[in-house]
């Protein structure tokens, strides 16, 4: 080995410069990276009314769609089924919802009074995160990007 070979790395020796991120012009990868941040952020608030992001975007949308079925729910949110059940399951247990027949077999969820609470908690700890994250946008360039994005996904259903 000689006085070059030392200063040379090799593949099993880390550099001192921070790597690039090469994939920073991606704009899926910063969709992905700024949702993990904003849900993960939204995650911690809501658990302080006792609710999971998902579980806050079903109450919200039971309460302002009395006796709405399970599985509209799970279209409009992008929920699957096999997970809508728990979600209400869940939500059922805890006294928020309540199941009432609409005819044959089928049944619609609707809120409790303390299940319509919550929902009004969620929407407004929502809101609240929407604001701080979002407040700096202009109200023009906020609907631009909500409208662009709503595209991309009502597209891919």
């Amino acid at each position: 080995m000689t006085a070059n070979d030392a200063d040379t790395p090799t593949k099993n020796t880390p550099t001192s410069a921070t790597p690039s991120n090469t994939l920073e012009d991606h704009l899926g990868y910063q969709l992905r990276r700024a949702s993990s941040y904003l849900m993960g952020v939204l995650a911690q608030r809501l658990a302080q009314i006792n609710l999971t992001p998902s579980e806050g975007s079903v109450i919200i949308l039971i309460a302002g769609n009395e006796r709405i079925i399970q599985s509209e729910i799970g279209r409009i949110l992008g929920i699957k089924r096999a997970n809508m059940a728990p979600l209400t399951a869940s939500l059922e247990r805890r006294g928020l919802v309540e199941r009432q027949a609409i005819g044959g077999k089928a049944f619609g969820l609707t809120v409790t009074p303390s299940g319509r609470q919550a929902a009004e908690d969620a929407e407004r700890v929502m809101l609240e995160h929407d604001r701080e994250f979002f407040g700096a946008i202009s109200p023009q360039s906020r609907q631009l990007l909500t409208d662009l994005l709503g595209q991309y996904w009502k597209n891919a259903e």
